[in-house]
């Protein structure tokens, strides 16, 4: 291994590139954000037309990342650790390539990194961050990673003008996976969602399908109570469902305490160490085209 990638700096790509495609008025609204291949896959496969027209055309951090390291490097062998094992589906996608090079050539989960680790008699408790640094060198982005992307968060407050004022939820239908929003914006209301899980996502498609969507932009992911509950994360064994639940609290709290799921602050083109990163590996951020370039259709 000779480098070690904070994929926080293709999520705040990621992140703008999906503000640019919010604020663009020809882009067919509600935008359902495309960040979770488990979503795109159903989309695709169970919906079609109905529902993959409006699929966000950014691709997903992941995608993103491999893209400029490949850019800059062909002859790298690019893995990566997700939460995710659909993450695995999404590499494998013929257009995720850099010419004839996939941008991801392998991908493994939490689990399975952990599995790794313990049959080479070294476990994951016992490996620190500092351990990690002496296999090579260790690029950190700006922004700690989002615990499912942060795409509505992320809208909402660029719309806000980076306001840090709480947003306010309320969950539709008693359902605490599908939580909805407003904002004025220009003088109009724009409405958000987020929907995780089949169960939420079943309720929007039904509301695409009778034309009664009331929502400009809705974050969907394929999990119940998003990433950080990913099915390639690292499970409690043997544990009753009333244990998982206070299992996953406990992670979900760790992340919040340690500030791991937080907002970016500002345009990322103010950030030095970032816009210092991106010259460095040929990518424009000069004009929102530059972005662009690193966008594709699903």
């Amino acid at each position: 291994m000779s480098h070690i990638y904070d994929t926080s700096i293709a999520d705040r790509l990621t992140l703008e590139l999906s503000y640019l495609e919010f604020k663009d008025s020809t882009v067919k609204k509600p935008i359902l954000c495309s960040a979770c291949p488990g979503w795109v896959v159903y989309a695709e496969k169970t919906h079609g037309e109905l529902i993959v027209p409006y699929l966000s055309k950014v691709k997903s951090a992941q995608q993103i990342m491999g893209q400029i390291i490949k850019s800059k490097n062909p002859d790298a062998y690019h893995f990566t650790v997700m939460p995710c094992f659909d993450k695995k589906l999404e590499a494998a996608r013929k257009n995720n390539s850099v010419g004839e090079l996939r941008e991801v050539d392998c991908v493994i989960s939490t689990a399975e990194l952990k599995e790794i680790l313990e049959r080479e008699d070294c476990p994951m408790e016992s490996v620190g961050i500092e351990k990690t640094e002496e296999t090579g060198e260790k690029y950190e982005g700006p922004v700690d990673y989002l615990g499912s992307g942060g795409y509505l968060e992320f809208i909402y407050r660029k719309l806000q003008n980076n306001s840090k004022e709480e947003i306010k939820f309320t969950p539709y239908r008693r359902n605490n996976d599908f939580m909805e929003t407003e904002i004025e914006c220009d003088g109009r209301k724009i409405k958000m969602a987020k929907v995780y899980g089949f169960r939420s996502i079943q309720q929007i498609v039904r509301q695409i399908k009778s034309k009664t969507c009331k929502y400009d932009y809705i974050e969907v992911m394929a999990c119940p109570q998003g990433c950080i509950n990913g099915g390639g994360q690292i499970p409690l064994k043997n544990g009753s469902r009333t244990e998982k639940k206070a299992h996953f609290d406990q992670v979900s709290k760790y992340f919040h305490e340690n500030k791991l799921i937080s907002l970016p602050a500002g345009d990322f083109t103010a950030t030095e160490d970032l816009q210092k990163f991106l010259t460095s590996w040929n990518v424009s951020v000069e004009k929102p085209q530059g972005l662009i370039a690193l966008a594709a259709q699903i």
